[in-house]
């Protein structure tokens, strides 16, 4: 008895962390199509980067 409650905590797990892979590959995918599409979200990314990191920078 204790061993299938294991197996299906087991499964439960896998289920979880694949849909979570998926969905950031998913994810990822849909924002290289937008920026691809969309110039101007690519700057604005880069933009945003560029003074995120120059702020981190500033903190330390």
């Amino acid at each position: 008895m204790k061993q299938s409650i294991n197996d299906v905590f087991q499964l439960l797990t896998v289920v979880i962390m694949f849909t979570s892979i998926f969905a950031g590959c998913v994810t990822a995918l849909a924002l290289m199509i937008l920026v691809v599409r969309h110039p101007l979200l690519l700057a604005a990314v880069l933009l945003t980067c560029w003074g995120f990191s120059r702020l981190q920078r500033s903190s330390r």
